[in-house]
């Protein structure tokens, strides 16, 4: 009987939980930070990004303790949050917990299969070209030809911008497991084939080509 009532009538969750905290330094150089509700969380991520600081998602009970050690937050009309003073070993602590910042990338991208390719900077061309050589990756010069080690750019919802990713394995119905390149540490994604992007061969390749 309890069981069947625990069906009809599951426990409510408590709405009033941290699930973004958003924080970073003032102009005064103080950590400031609050956290949002699962309800307001893209409300917040917009602000953090208009703001120019951080976003720590609240996944598992190490984060909840510590964001429960900031203030709640509420959004201005202006679309900023209101982010008060805290404590410096709590904004330690949120830094730690947090991935780490992807830098952003000149992206010009198509996933359709049209022919456009990813573009990164000028400034970033060498590193690129480097990083690639010292991976063991390659640059498909179509989507067809995106295949294991291949190095292509993936989008990031959580960024809103794409970044380098390497294909680590293939799966079902033109499926690609990737890593991001910078970013090891972080989960791996699963791609379809026409939602990557691809990059400019070097000059080398494209000479070949």
């Amino acid at each position: 009987m309890l069981q069947t009532a625990l069906a009809l009538n599951p426990p409510a969750t408590d709405p009033d939980t941290p699930a973004v905290v958003v924080f970073g330094l003032g102009t005064d150089g103080k950590p400031r930070a609050s956290w949002f509700t699962k309800e307001d969380g893209a409300a917040a991520k917009a602000a953090a990004r208009k703001m120019e600081v951080r976003v720590l998602a609240v996944t598992s009970a190490e984060k909840t303790a510590l964001a429960l050690r900031v203030p709640k937050g509420r959004i201005f009309s202006s679309g900023k949050a209101f982010m008060p003073l805290i404590q410096r070993e709590v904004y330690d602590g949120l830094n730690k917990l947090a991935p780490a910042e992807k830098p952003k990338l000149k992206i010009v991208a198509s996933s359709s299969g049209d022919g456009k390719a990813g573009e990164s900077s000028a400034k970033d061309d060498g590193k690129l070209s480097e990083a690639t050589k010292n991976a063991g990756t390659s640059l498909p010069t179509d989507w067809a030809h995106i295949t294991g080690n291949s190095l292509v750019l993936a989008y990031s919802p959580d960024d809103e911008a794409w970044f380098e990713a390497v294909v680590i394995g293939a799966g079902m119905g033109g499926s690609f497991t990737l890593k991001w390149r910078d970013y090891p540490d972080e989960p791996t994604i699963t791609c379809k084939r026409h939602e990557l992007a691809l990059m400019f061969p070097s000059k080398d390749a494209a000479a070949g080509a």
